[in-house]
């Protein structure tokens, strides 16, 4: 089955009352919630790079936040590290925002995204990971699909051999009445392992 990128984008659209309700609950009440759009320059830059919103705290200081969707929780997190493979690089390379906001059924994983990129740029981006995304695709041309490999990452700041089985996730698109298509290419990285790395993230009922 092809991946749907506009169904996606409706479904995340639909959650935005919901979402904004949260930061108030998190953040206080004496907030502005900026949500940005595709409306101006300025904003594309930002969703260029993985800022979905800025909420501006009553002191004046301004958080930036990537909002992610998944519509089952797993005990992970999904990174994309390819938004069109092998040329266009995901928001994992691409993001300046300070936090993730990760949004499952019934809960929102609130991720420091910074930590989070580092430990993806330091231990996880390499050729052997393009290996795996490439047979992928060799494997299973035209189709979605996910494969599991367990690597051993070693983490230097604490002295830490990890054994990180990892799930990566292909999808494939081809939207409807066009010729054009491509692969998405993620890995799904269990919570233990980020904690395990040192990544800070909180888990908070809706």
């Amino acid at each position: 089955m092809a991946h749907d990128f506009n169904t996606d984008l409706g479904f995340e659209h639909s959650k935005f009352a919901v979402q904004d309700a949260f930061y108030l609950r998190y953040f206080g009440s004496n907030i502005r919630i900026d949500r940005i759009g595709f409306d101006s320059q300025e904003n594309q830059d930002l969703q260029r790079h993985d800022i979905d919103l800025i909420i501006t705290l009553g002191n004046g200081k301004r958080i930036s936040i990537s909002e992610k969707h998944r519509k089952n929780f797993y005990g992970d997190i999904l990174i994309e590290c390819y938004s069109k493979f092998p040329d266009v690089l995901g928001w994992m390379d691409n993001s300046d925002a300070d936090y993730m906001a990760y949004f499952v059924p019934g809960q929102v994983v609130m991720i420091n995204k910074r930590q989070l990129v580092d430990f993806y740029k330091q231990h996880l981006k390499s050729n052997q990971i393009d290996n795996i995304f490439a047979n992928l695709i060799k494997n299973n041309p035209r189709r979605s699909q996910k494969f599991t490999s367990t690597l051993n990452i070693y983490i230097k700041e604490r002295n830490l051999n990890l054994s990180a089985k990892l799930t990566f996730i292909q999808a494939y698109n081809h939207p409807y009445g066009s010729s054009d298509e491509w692969y998405t290419e993620s890995i799904a990285v269990p919570l233990k392992i980020l904690d395990a790395a040192g990544v800070n993230y909180k888990i908070i009922e809706l």
